[in-house]
């Protein structure tokens, strides 16, 4: 998508690059006549015309102003992201302008609605740059510099966690431990998918039942959700020896619901999550495969200034890696693996 600049208007006007800046800048005063500057005016609407930041304006970057359209934080991962973002950009001289939509949303129409508000917020507020945690086809008619965090697109810069090597990360450290009897609870797209995946893929037996993935229809509250699925799985005659979960708030109900049983984490039952971790945060409770939530902002943030500053480079596709972290939630199966324990 490349971007209009002044000389590609001045050319269309035909007039000069300066004559183009005076008139968009409010200064042309008697130096560009009246046709000339409505020619220009009318140019720069049609394009929708933003400024470009230059070399030297991107190091000062003053006066400039990032939007951030995401869901609003429900989890770690997500607040850690939202603060970290707000302090880099801090740090490199730039206002920040936040605007959120609703998870789980009341229905697919409330949240479009929702999700439509917060992208007009920040062109309304005339961000020069906007990182974005959605692809919204507006994105392309606004022409700002623009990176989608969390997916891929074809139109626009993108960073992303490599989702799939999470999943497939937990599912090798479990099974590397002895473990083959594994569950996932987690919500419904495409994350249970890769799980699954990785499970079959390292031969490993897939258990629908063992898989819980929370629909928007079901019970909103994560721990709940998981420790409701968890007590029907102790319920069974063969359990899971490990539980890969979405985030921690899945994996709080599943431990909730383990210790109430009699069982011990890792002895009896492992967990991993997926997902971001702040790599200052303290008192973890579960081993991770994830991404480093300064390092997605850095690299997110930096791809940004980039295109900010070469807006006609090739598009970046960065897939970020994860790395695992334990904190005692992962260890070796007993001897009963797939039963219950006595």
């Amino acid at each position: 998508m490349r971007r209009v600049r002044i000389v590609d208007i001045a050319r269309e006007a035909e007039v000069s690059p300066a004559a183009v800046s005076l008139v968009l800048n409010g200064k042309a005063g008697s130096h560009v006549s009246a046709p000339e500057r409505e020619k220009v005016i009318a140019l720069a609407r049609k394009y929708n015309y933003r400024p470009n930041l230059s070399a030297s304006n991107l190091r000062k970057l003053t006066r400039r102003s990032i939007g951030i359209c995401m869901p609003a934080p429900i989890m770690d991962g997500d607040s850690a992201m939202l603060l970290e973002q707000q302090k880099y950009l801090q740090q490199h001289g730039c206002q920040t302008l936040f605007s959120f939509w609703q998870l789980p949303p009341e229905s697919e129409e409330s949240l479009q609605l929702e999700i439509g508000n917060a992208f007009e917020m920040a062109f309304t507020h005339n961000v020069n740059g906007i990182i974005a945690w959605y692809y919204r086809e507006e994105l392309k008619r606004e022409n700002i510099p623009t990176v989608i965090f969390g997916s891929m697109h074809d139109d626009f810069d993108c960073v992303s966690p490599d989702y799939a090597g999470q999943g497939d990360l937990a599912v090798r450290v479990l099974a590397e431990l002895g473990h083959r009897d594994l569950a996932y609870f987690g919500y419904a797209g495409l994350q249970p998918k890769l799980v699954r995946d990785a499970i079959l893929k390292r031969g490993l037996p897939f258990r629908e039942e063992w898989y819980c993935v929370r629909n928007r229809d079901e019970e909103s509250n994560l721990a709940i959700f998981s420790g409701t699925n968890m007590s029907r799985i102790l319920d069974r005659t063969e359990i899971p020896t490990g539980i890969i979960c979405h985030n921690e708030r899945f994996a709080e109900g599943v431990r909730t619901t383990v210790i109430a049983r009699g069982l011990r984490i890792p002895e009896d039952i492992s967990i991993v999550t997926l997902g971001m971790l702040h790599s200052t945060m303290q008192g973890k409770l579960f081993d991770t495969a994830s991404t480093d939530v300064r390092r997605n902002v850095k690299i997110t943030v930096d791809c940004l200034f980039t295109r900010m500053e070469h807006p006609d480079r090739p598009r970046q596709a960065i897939l970020i890696q994860p790395e695992y972290h334990s904190f005692g939630s992962c260890a070796a199966p007993r001897i009963e693996i797939g039963k219950h324990f006595s």
